[in-house]
């Protein structure tokens, strides 16, 4: 007799938003702050309409060492820059320059370790 299936991780809405297993969450535009809740989805969509300062709301104890994925899309003007939360560390310790042509899409990878975010910039999808 086999022996019965052991979970591999809690069926909670916390465990399936760590595991990306939900769409990503639509913010629409951004405006001059934006706050990404990371507790609403580990994957979200953002349109850039100004010159956006974000912060993070951290996702929901005791999750660490997740991944998460925000896409940034230009709107229609472009140019638009962004300004990210100190807490941020990244790939050669300074943060990546957006692609500011209109209607550009980057998207940025984050690793949540509890402490920081570990981020990482794929530009300029088409």
């Amino acid at each position: 007799m086999a022996a019965p299936a052991t979970p591999i991780f809690n069926a909670t809405i916390a465990n399936a938003i760590a595991f990306g297993l939900l769409p990503p969450v639509l913010n629409g535009n951004s405006g001059a702050a934006f706050t990404v809740a990371w507790p609403s989805g580990a994957s979200q969509k953002i349109t850039l309409t100004a010159n956006c300062t974000f912060t993070f709301t951290a996702p929901p104890a005791p999750l660490s060492d997740v991944n998460l994925t925000l896409y940034v899309t230009q709107d229609g003007t472009g140019s638009r820059t962004a300004t990210w939360p100190a807490i941020v560390k990244w790939t050669g310790a300074a943060a990546p320059t957006l692609t500011t042509t209109a209607a550009a899409v980057d998207i940025i990878t984050f690793k949540w370790d509890g402490t920081n975010y570990w981020g990482v910039m794929s530009p300029n999808f088409a």
